[in-house]
């Protein structure tokens, strides 16, 4: 079956796919997206009472952007929004979601959980920026892509009402959060 190249986030009938998550208490779901040879995107649906607790990371950067509800990772609460870039290798030892989150997110590889001992050292720390509401221009500058608010926009982008993503096509009015490869 094809990624989808544009996707209405808050849909219902979502082709969802159950996997499980390493080191966590609960299956996700999610929909795999189109995406660069390099990376891995995926919109993800995390149960009421999920809980990964267990210490490890990835090799790949992650950014997600929580379309609706919320997710505490590493002790900080994030929520609908909110766009969160954790960097490669950075340990992770616990991100739990009472009620439930749904979260578009972008791996910079492959999206294998490792155990703590085998992470290389992390370059930065995990960084938080608020979406909804912010003005244009740019919001958060990662090794990977730079996200920005924009009034228009032929590549990938999320309208700001967290509703629509798009990776590349006819010209879209704005607001939108745009992602642009580094």
């Amino acid at each position: 079956m094809a990624r989808p190249t544009t996707l209405e986030l808050i849909a219902t009938d979502q082709p969802w796919r159950t996997v499980p998550m390493d080191g966590a208490n609960l299956p996700l779901d999610v929909v795999p997206l189109a995406s660069g040879a390099d990376e891995f995107v995926i919109l993800a649906r995390f149960p009421a009472g999920f809980v990964r607790d267990v210490a490890g990371g990835y090799h790949a950067a992650e950014t997600f952007l929580v379309i609706d509800g919320q997710l505490t990772l590493e002790g900080h609460d994030v929520a609908r929004g909110d766009l969160t870039h954790v960097p490669a290798e950075q340990l992770r030892e616990d991100m739990r979601t009472e009620a439930g989150c749904l979260a578009l997110a972008w791996f910079s590889g492959a999206a294998t959980f490792v155990p703590a001992g085998e992470l290389g050292v992390s370059e930065g720390d995990i960084r938080t920026v608020r979406v909804l509401d912010a003005p244009d221009g740019v919001l958060i500058e990662t090794p990977e892509a730079v996200w920005s608010i924009e009034l228009s926009s032929d590549g990938e982008s999320i309208d700001t009402g967290l509703s629509r993503w798009i990776l590349e096509g006819p010209d879209r009015e704005g607001p939108l959060l745009t992602r642009t490869r580094a």
